[in-house]
């Protein structure tokens, strides 16, 4: 399955896959297969990409990581859920 993250996340910042992998010292054919066939690198060459695209490790690669830090990744987001704007309690986010 490709990585339509990454993929996006190097057309969002305008660099080619030749200039990441010269970025991160990686061959050019290692990043295309990271985006075509969805391979996921090893951890030190995730970093790297995150830092170059200005992204999260986590965004690019979701099933990286292990689901105790996925829960804690995404419980930085989102903080709390509510199905209707009624359900909040205004007086609480107020102070």
């Amino acid at each position: 399955m490709a990585n339509e993250r990454l993929r996006t996340a190097l057309l969002e910042r305008g660099t080619t896959i030749a200039e990441l992998a010269e970025a991160i010292e990686v061959d050019a054919k290692t990043v295309e297969r990271w985006i075509s066939q969805g391979r996921t690198p090893y951890r030190k060459h995730r970093f790297a990409v995150a830092k170059y695209l200005d992204a999260e490790e986590a965004y690019l690669w979701p099933n990286a990581l292990t689901p105790k830090q996925a829960a804690a990744v995404s419980e930085t987001e989102i903080v709390t859920v509510y199905s209707h704007r009624w359900a909040v309690n205004w007086t609480d986010s107020l102070t």
